[in-house]
């Protein structure tokens, strides 16, 4: 786990699949602030062309800072990222 860590460590290097590993890693793991940091920058490293799955993200987020951090700021601020997302969404 502590090669991934390194690769995804906040900087201009940041490696998605190191925080895919790192998310994959931490889900079972009793690491939830981890797991929500982690969650942020793959958010935060996504396309605008990639709306589902950056509204997938930002659910699961959403879901652990509620349940998890006890962080309802938090929480709220993803859902409304989710509902200004499908907002813009067209078919």
């Amino acid at each position: 786990m502590e090669h991934y860590r390194a690769l995804a460590a906040p900087g201009e290097a940041q490696d998605a699949g190191a925080l895919e590993a790192l998310r994959r890693l931490l889900r079972p793991e009793d690491r939830p602030a981890e797991l929500a940091d982690v969650l942020t920058a793959l958010i935060g490293r996504l396309s605008s062309a990639d709306r589902e799955r950056r509204q997938a993200l930002l659910l699961e987020l959403s879901e652990l800072a509620e349940t998890r951090l006890s962080d309802k700021p938090r929480a709220v601020e993803a859902l409304r990222e989710v509902v200004r997302l499908e907002g813009t969404h067209v078919d």
